[in-house]
């Protein structure tokens, strides 16, 4: 109230009364824009944190990942898999022959990236679950980045933001290993239930 009438008076005469509303209706809008963000996210965490919890914690062993994986149990073999839904590690297959190179429901990141570090949610998804009405999550359970405070986002590779972690790295360089140890060997990739990506 003290500060900003100067600057607008000055805008003012150089320019026109007319120009100073339609800037101060622009500002206000502007102003206004900040708040809708916030109202978005209570409403997105509580859906997306159902969609995650649904899709990934606390699922039924499923049938066909158990018969893939008494197939290949005694083989050697390595899964490169672009579904984000962790089933593979949760039907018994061995955690360092996973690649999910689409990332994966169980992690979230910082929405722009201040860091190239993910961070497991669980607990996260299970308390937005909990404290979760007419499809709003409290502001306060909206998870923010513990580096520089932004909203954290799913670690889903859906733009250029993805995080690929050292354990990304990692999982994709035992990848690269298995496929040079198999260079002179039979190998049999099966491509299964490939979805829109």
């Amino acid at each position: 109230y003290f500060i900003f009438p100067i600057p607008i008076a000055m805008f003012m005469k150089r320019y026109s009364y007319k120009a100073g509303i339609i800037f101060g209706l622009v500002l206000a809008a502007a102003g206004d824009l900040l708040f809708f963000p916030a109202a978005m996210f209570e409403e997105y965490w509580a859906y997306f944190s159902l969609y995650v919890y649904i899709n990934r914690y606390d699922i039924e062993d499923n049938e066909t990942y158990l018969n893939l994986y008494n197939i290949v149990k005694n083989k050697n073999y390595f899964v490169i898999t672009t579904n984000v839904d962790g089933r593979f590690a949760d039907s018994k297959f061995d955690k360092d022959k996973i690649f999910a190179v689409q990332g994966d429901f169980s992690l979230f990141q910082c929405s722009k990236p201040c860091r190239q570090e993910t961070f497991y949610n669980e607990k996260y998804i299970r308390e937005m679950i909990k404290y979760k009405k007419e499809m709003k999550i409290p502001t306060e359970l909206i998870p923010k980045c513990p580096y520089c405070g932004r909203n954290m986002s799913m670690n889903l590779r859906v733009d250029s933001t993805f995080v690929q972690d050292k354990n990304w790295d990692k999982q994709k360089s035992k990848y690269e290993n298995f496929l040079k140890n198999s260079d002179n060997s039979k190998i049999l990739f099966l491509e299964l239930g490939v979805g829109f990506n």
